[in-house]
């Protein structure tokens, strides 16, 4: 490894390094990287403010799984629109079985750039429930509708930081893609007041290298990117 790779935390499943600058990240740089025996992640935090990581990342080759945190405090999260008569209307009491549905809908979306490089096993419908479940029982779920059909859902959970840290965690999150921009701007300002009633302290979100509308959205809520992901395949 170069020079300019310092470790600042390890546990037996992932190593943490401080590298110089996002502009440090290119597939020679990530492909060359030594996985310890048993290391399954690297982390990457920087000594510069991460910028231009849109550009950055959209080069990376597809079949690494490569993906960047973004972190949001409560007091740094937007406020949000007020509700209004704008034909949306939140589900208070959404179920595991639609939640499941959109979030497969939300998979299938995501992964669809990088099927045709990386082995990705279909989705468990029985997994999802499972998983959605434990979701509205142990975090909080948001739902919205607009005229009747769903427009966007979020769920809002308890994870970790690089260092361990209790972190509230966004998992997954879904808004339909015929939505107008009036429509999306509402939605998000919707979405915006949720999180900033929901968050407790600090709230992360890890986004896909090649997902630059995820990265756009974030950004938009808020949230400032942190460090760097790679997962061994």
């Amino acid at each position: 490894m170069g020079k300019d790779l310092d470790m600042v935390y390890r546990t037996d499943r992932k190593i943490v390094y401080k590298v110089p600058s996002i502009k440090n990240i290119t597939g020679e740089f990530l492909r060359a990287l030594d996985w310890p025996s048993g290391v399954t992640g690297l982390i990457f935090v920087f000594k510069e403010q991460i910028a231009a990581e849109h550009e950055i990342l959209s080069a990376l080759p597809l079949d690494l799984d490569v993906g960047l945190v973004y972190s949001a405090t409560k007091e740094s999260l937007p406020a949000g629109a007020a509700p209004s008569a704008d034909g949306f209307s939140q589900d208070l009491a959404p179920g595991e079985d639609e939640l499941s549905k959109l979030y497969l809908l939300g998979r299938e979306m995501v992964l669809a750039p990088i099927l045709s490089v990386r082995n990705i096993p279909p989705g468990d419908p029985a997994a999802v429930k499972n998983k959605v479940r434990k979701q509205l029982a142990e975090g909080k779920v948001g739902l919205w509708s607009r005229r009747g059909a769903p427009a966007g859902a979020i769920a809002l959970t308890w994870w970790h930081d690089f260092a361990d840290n209790p972190v509230q965690w966004i998992p997954w999150v879904w808004i339909a893609g015929d939505l107008l921009p009036d429509e999306r701007r509402n939605l998000h300002g919707r979405i915006s007041a949720w999180l900033k009633s929901g968050v407790e302290g600090k709230v992360q979100c890890v986004v896909d290298s090649y997902n630059i509308r995820s990265q756009k959205f974030f950004r938009k809520m808020g949230f400032i990117p942190e460090c760097l992901h790679i997962v061994k395949s």
